[in-house]
């Protein structure tokens, strides 16, 4: 329906070729729409002593970051010389997997909702003949909506994709995983660097992670640890009589991680 409502400027996207050509950006070039349907990435896969995690290629990070950052970008053109301008495109996802970003900032560009209710065997063939006589309609409700976010300043994330939301941004850092199965975020909070740190080598036996344990070490943890949503700020203190510790942080209580499962 959203090619309906946005006409021409409606553009169709495949993770599998969008960037594969020298080209092929050419037809995102005045599109103020774009929509990844039934989007299936690379999955995670074991090769010998060595896990690639799947999920988006670099490439395809790159782009997408520079289209939900309003970023000028370069195109090339088939026959003729390159252009270079900002794309105002909105650029949507369905997928009834949770999508690997393989990037820490790439989910916080994208609202989550949630579609719990399946039509699996129930299905209206006549759906879309049906919306497109409610097209004016739905056409002003977006409207109206538009003006909201308008006057708001920013989009809001539905309380029913929350979880969602947490799914994504785990799928994506894996030590954003690892700090909300183990971890509180807590402005008030503080953890001894060496506790976070045998938390983090024990959770990784845990999940089967060992890849992780050979590319971070106890040096290295706040960087990633900077990269969780909350955490940017963190930092580490002496306590008197007591090794260093990391603010913002504290263990998670055995009532809350029995609440959560």
């Amino acid at each position: 329906m959203l090619g309906l409502l946005v006409g021409k400027r409606y553009i169709a996207l495949s993770f599998n070729n969008w960037v594969q050509g020298e080209n092929s950006q050419e037809r995102l070039i005045g599109k103020t729409a774009g929509v990844f349907p039934d989007v299936r990435l690379k999955p995670g896969k074991w090769y010998g002593q060595n896990y690639d995690g799947g999920g988006l290629d670099h490439q395809s990070i790159e782009l997408l970051l520079k289209l939900t950052s309003g970023d000028a970008a370069s195109f090339g053109r088939k026959y003729i010389g390159a252009w270079t301008g900002i794309v105002p495109i909105k650029i949507a996802m369905a997928s009834n997997q949770v999508p690997n970003f393989n990037d820490p900032v790439l989910p916080t560009r994208f609202v989550k909702l949630l579609f719990e209710q399946s039509f699996l065997d129930r299905e209206d063939v006549n759906l879309k003949l049906k919306l497109a006589g409610e097209l004016p309609g739905i056409a002003r409700r977006c409207m109206e909506a538009y003006w909201r976010a308008c006057d708001r300043g920013r989009l809001i994330q539905p309380a029913s994709g929350l979880k969602l939301k947490d799914q994504v941004e785990d799928e994506a850092n894996p030590i954003a995983r690892f700090v909300r199965d183990r971890f509180i975020i807590d402005p008030e909070g503080s953890v001894s660097i060496d506790r976070v740190y045998t938390e983090f080598l024990i959770w990784c036996d845990a999940t089967g992670r060992p890849d992780l344990k050979r590319t971070t070490v106890k040096t290295n943890i706040k960087n990633k640890l900077r990269e969780v949503p909350g955490l940017a700020e963190i930092n580490t203190f002496k306590p008197h009589g007591s090794s260093r510790h990391y603010t913002l942080l504290r263990l998670r209580k055995k009532s809350e991680r029995e609440d959560d499962a």
